[in-house]
């Protein structure tokens, strides 16, 4: 299914920019971001085409569409997949090859010119399928409002509202000192979303000098975590004026962890350790992050009650709950209709179940 292998291929670029940022550096790092957001408008159409393609004048179109998205993405895994095995291999004997840094992937910029030509394809047959009086009609949009079918459930926030305001709260307001923002919650309820929004918002931005954000989820390399945050801290080569990526990719784990502080200190910065497990990755990290009684903060994402408490137990962890019936058909029917649209009466009492 199209639509698998796309959440697939997702789910596989944001694991290697997070896990392999040695890898993902420089025109390589261009060309994998590249390709996340065309992989993401392929997400974006197969889930806002979802009522069209069911009329029997659209389904061989789609189902084409989505036959050549299928195929495109599951070559573009295969691609990025032997690029990290090889990628691995050569990491094993990098030291005995003499290699100061990983060669660009050759294979990735003929990958982007298909995925572009199934992108620009689907741009063309969209546009002429959206703008038919038949599809307006079926899904109740006028040529204004036409667009909000595009929209990302990522920019639908059904039930978070009193969440956001409590995290800006505590993000913006005081104390002085480094604080620990806990985020609790079991699997799926949100917490990434809402941590996300946060960091996001323009309030947010605009408060803090460098923003990083980090996954640290049951399997990690602390080196990549080290990497990976160190990519997220603008203007590096301010403090490190060499050739920075390879001064990085020759440090100690120790050497990064100071590299680290030093370009924290004094900034008012803002961490966010998404689906953290363990305490003891939390006292590993913690040495990272100075406190300079500026208003620092760091979000902290986690399924366990007792990893927070460990975190800062002078900060209440904030509890997520479930969604209420009332939220949750809004966020269905958001999903299904966009967030500007009403649905059908008849399918009101269908949904609500």
């Amino acid at each position: 299914m199209g639509y698998a292998a796309v959440i697939s291929l997702i789910q596989t670029l944001k694991q290697v920019m997070q896990q392999k940022p040695r890898w993902v550096i420089g025109d390589t790092r261009k060309m994998v971001e590249s390709l996340l957001d065309s992989v993401g408008y392929f997400q974006n159409f197969l889930e806002s085409s979802c009522n069209i393609r069911r009329q029997d004048s659209c389904k061989q179109q789609f189902e084409e569409l989505e036959r050549e998205i299928r195929i495109a993405v599951n070559e573009a895994e295969n691609v990025i997949e032997l690029n990290i095995y090889e990628f691995n291999q050569l990491e094993r004997c990098r030291s005995r090859l003499g290699l100061s840094r990983q060669p660009i992937c050759d294979d990735l910029p003929p990958l982007l010119e298909k995925i572009d030509a199934v992108k620009r394809k689907i741009l063309m047959q969209n546009s002429s399928i959206i703008s038919s009086t038949k599809v307006d009609s079926l899904l109740g949009l006028d040529s204004s409002s036409r667009h909000i079918v595009n929209m990302s459930l990522e920019n639908v926030v059904v039930g978070l509202e009193d969440d956001l305001m409590k995290i800006m709260r505590r993000l913006i307001g005081p104390p002085c000192g480094r604080e620990v923002v806990s985020i609790l919650g079991m699997a799926g309820i949100g917490k990434t979303t809402l941590a996300k929004k946060a960091y996001h918002h323009p309030e947010i931005r605009n408060r803090f000098d460098i923003h990083v954000w980090v996954t640290i989820s049951q399997e990690y390399r602390i080196r990549d975590l080290w990497l990976s945050i160190l990519s997220c801290i603008p203007h590096i080569s301010e403090t490190y004026p060499m050739d920075v990526r390879d001064e990085i990719n020759e440090s100690t784990d120790n050497q990064l962890m100071d590299m680290i502080y030093k370009k924290l200190k004094c900034r008012r910065y803002l961490v966010v350790m998404d689906d953290i497990w363990s305490k003891e990755i939390w006292d590993l990290m913690t040495r990272i992050f100075p406190d300079d009684n500026n208003g620092s903060r760091i979000i902290l994402t986690s399924r366990h009650e007792q990893v927070a408490k460990h975190a800062d137990p002078d900060s209440k962890p904030h509890k997520m709950s479930l969604l209420n019936s009332d939220n949750s058909w809004k966020l269905l029917k958001g999903k299904v209709f966009g967030v500007e649209h009403v649905c059908p009466p008849e399918l009101e009492d269908i949904g609500k179940q």
